[in-house]
């Protein structure tokens, strides 16, 4: 994700204590016991769960077979429109993600 952000100009995602990372792997693993994208149903409450930043946003993608994380941004997420301005959106100033299988989430926050 830095690297795309990187290549449009933008500045690169921060980490913090895990919070993103441990909502990003939850999320994930939420999607695959339900064996398919829930069109975000369990985020807001995982949202919710952390105090840290008041705007946190979500993108999910299945793939099958599954890609590498560089096909999955680069063509995955960027192929989409909505998912694209999501990505490039200049405001969002941490993140993480997560895959298993065929699902990948993106959490970001400011």
């Amino acid at each position: 994700m830095n690297s795309y952000r990187y290549a449009h100009g933008l500045s690169t995602l921060l980490l913090t204590n895990g919070n993103l990372c441990r909502i990003a792997t939850t999320r994930v693993h939420q999607q695959v016991q339900a064996g398919s994208l829930d069109n975000h149903a369990g985020f807001q409450g995982e949202a919710a769960s952390q105090k840290e930043f008041l705007h946190v946003g979500e993108i999910l993608q299945y793939q099958s077979p599954p890609q590498d994380n560089r096909y999955l941004v680069y063509t995955g997420w960027a192929d989409s429109a909505e998912h694209n301005a999501i990505m490039l959106d200049p405001s969002w100033t941490h993140g993480c993600g997560a895959t298993s299988g065929p699902f990948a989430v993106f959490i970001f926050a400011r």
